[in-house]
């Protein structure tokens, strides 16, 4: 898990990409018509690539892509992959891994390596639980998931010996874990990462602390982001008259739920990108750890 050395001030970018509005309807039971949101990740992916070549040199990243993406959508893994950046596996649907037992994790395990592997053209050699959704403790689906990748971006835990230790119960000692690490920026503050909503919410100094705490403890530095994070005109909003079938207190709740992810702090996120790789260098594709 460790850069080769913390002078290097490297930081990793990845994207958690996957279809917010599909996967909530999903979640929700609302199968009816549900279709994904297929302009919207054109979008957003053309805006990503956009700052990477601007601001990052073109640098090339990973990509964790759920399974479904690829069966829907091919052309545009096909497009990510070729365009140089690792597609890595987010599972087959965004579904929480701790709540499906081990054949059903298996099976869709290898959809979705199947259905990504047949877009990008490439091996696929990484995964992350979609929300983060396993625990050190799961060591059933880490042997399943060191039988089919090389690394895992899955855990939030700092300790060194824990993962070595989790290496020997998987019996896979080249298995690497590049755990996305949650600090706590200042005295009093709780433990936060440097992605998603924690960047989106709060001060850009708060990552950049988080950041700096990881290499200091010569860990490595992660920024994780989503494709609906990238966009602030609510495309990959669900709307009232989308939730049909649901009471109308859930209706409300989700409602002015999803604003945490379509509308608060999103036009500031490339902005705090930009401050973050003023600062330091991006690291590339984590197959490349």
């Amino acid at each position: 898990m460790h850069i080769k050395t913390s002078k290097n001030n490297i930081v990793y970018l990845s994207i958690d990409f996957e279809d917010f509005s599909y996967d909530l309807k999903r979640s929700l039971g609302l199968t009816k018509d549900n279709k994904i949101n297929e302009n919207a990740l054109w979008r957003s992916y053309e805006i990503i690539n956009n700052f990477l070549n601007t601001n990052l040199n073109g640098a090339k990243i990973t990509f964790f892509c759920t399974g479904i993406l690829a069966t829907k959508c091919p052309e545009l893994i096909k497009k990510i992959s070729s365009d140089g950046h690792e597609i890595a596996c987010h599972y087959y649907h965004h579904d929480s891994v701790r709540n499906e037992n081990l054949e059903e994790f298996e099976r869709n395990i290898i959809l979705a390596i199947k259905e990504l592997e047949k877009c990008s053209n490439n091996k696929v050699t990484g995964f992350r639980a979609p929300d983060f959704s396993i625990e050190k403790t799961d060591i059933n689906h880490f042997k399943i998931i060191s039988k089919y990748f090389m690394y895992d971006s899955s855990l939030n835990i700092q300790s060194e010996s824990e993962l070595e230790n989790l290496k020997q119960l998987i019996n896979s000692s080249e298995f690497k874990f590049i755990p996305v690490i949650a600090e706590k920026p200042y005295l009093g503050f709780p433990c936060m990462k440097s992605g998603g909503s924690y960047l989106k919410l709060f001060s850009v100094h708060f990552a950049l602390k988080v950041i700096s705490k990881n290499l200091l403890n010569n860990r490595v530095a992660q920024v994780y982001l989503h494709p609906y994070e990238f966009v602030s005109d609510m495309s990959f909003y669900t709307y009232w008259k989308e939730m049909n079938g649901l009471s109308f207190f859930k209706k409300i709740y989700w409602l002015f739920r999803q604003s945490q992810w379509h509308i608060v702090g999103n036009k500031s996120v490339l902005k705090k990108l930009e401050k973050i790789f003023s600062k330091y260098k991006n690291g590339g594709k984590l197959n490349e750890i």
